[in-house]
């Protein structure tokens, strides 16, 4: 069984702008949630093609979801064949990909700033329109130097007003794989029109899909700023390394052991009226104690995230603790 909680509140639209979606959890996965962006159409349940798959034709007739089955020759059921996909609204096609050697660290070589056709293949990765709600990720500037490609980027509301930042670097590791580092990503909250909508959730899957055309493997970010330390653990990224889990782990286990020793005054710091329940207070424990050992026990960020969340709550103590917490992220593409 698989229930979807929305985390598009009132509370967080004021803080993140309501741009990330939904996560869901499955219930028989021993709770581990996957991220599902609101708008995924794609032959998945929200789609007429997919739509069938989940239909019970008892119920309400057939025509309000679509039909993906049809009769062949032979009078049997088959599958329809589908019709090609439209351009999507998001993101163009690059046609040419990051080359070699702007990535290559080569004495007296010399930087590419003005290269056309670096700027074609940066604005072919980043530059998103999204059709749900007008906005636009535009390529400020970009540049190859020093066996890295800075790239600055400009966000744009649906009249053309620019409400937002972003700054990323391509590079490769010492054994030749690509990275893409997420520096910094900013959005001026005090603008009403810009909240809802979920565009952070459905650019990152279109950057994430043009970064494996490129042969980028993996994303390095940090996460904080306000509510960074949330909302990056529930789009799928894991701590870079032991040491950082065992870092919030250790916040983790003095927490627990606040609530347990009854010192209202440093659970209310982090928690305010939220509490662990006595069952929560043993699995936090836990994940703090397994946080600490690391290696293949070691939990993720989502974990710490939903811990004490029950269905229905808008608030729940691993989520208020994750919100602001700080801390060195990586997602596998």
């Amino acid at each position: 069984m698989t229930v979807a909680v929305s985390f598009d509140r009132a509370e967080e639209k004021t803080l993140l702008g309501g741009l990330f979606d939904t996560v869901q959890f499955d219930e028989e996965s021993a709770g581990v949630p996957v991220l599902q962006p609101e708008d995924d159409d794609e032959d998945g349940v929200g789609s007429p093609e997919g739509a069938s798959d989940f239909h019970l034709p008892d119920r309400h007739p057939q025509e309000r979801h679509g039909n993906r089955y049809t009769t062949g020759p032979d009078g049997l059921r088959v599958l329809k064949p589908k019709p090609p996909k439209p351009a999507k609204a998001g993101g163009k096609t690059a046609k040419k990909k990051v080359k070699k050697e702007w990535l290559e660290r080569r004495p007296g070589s010399s930087d590419s700033h003005n290269d056309p056709e670096l700027r074609e293949v940066l604005e072919g990765m980043f530059e998103y329109r999204d059709a749900k709600t007008g906005m636009e990720m535009r390529l400020a500037t970009g540049s190859a130097s020093g066996g890295q490609i800075h790239v600055d980027l400009n966000m744009f509301d649906r009249d053309g007003k620019g409400i937002g930042t972003a700054e990323r670097v391509i590079e490769a590791t010492a054994d030749g794989r690509r990275k893409a580092r997420h520096e910094f990503f900013q959005i001026y909250f005090d603008d009403p029109p810009i909240q809802g909508g979920g565009f952070a959730t459905r650019w990152l899957k279109n950057l994430e899909a043009e970064y494996r055309e490129n042969d980028i493997e993996e994303i390095e970010l940090h996460a904080d700023i306000d509510v960074g330390g949330y909302a990056w653990a529930k789009m799928g990224f894991d701590f870079r390394d032991d040491r950082t889990a065992s870092r919030l782990g250790l916040r983790l286990e003095a927490l627990v052991d606040a609530q347990l020793a009854g010192n209202e005054q440093q659970r209310r710091a982090v928690f305010g009226e939220l509490a662990f329940t006595d069952d929560a207070l043993i699995t936090a424990r836990e994940l703090a104690h397994m946080a600490q050992v690391g290696g293949e026990r070691r939990p993720t960020p989502m974990e710490f995230a939903m811990l004490g969340w029950e269905p229905g709550r808008e608030m729940w103590p691993g989520k208020r603790f994750m919100l602001g917490s700080d801390w060195q992220g990586v997602k596998q593409l």
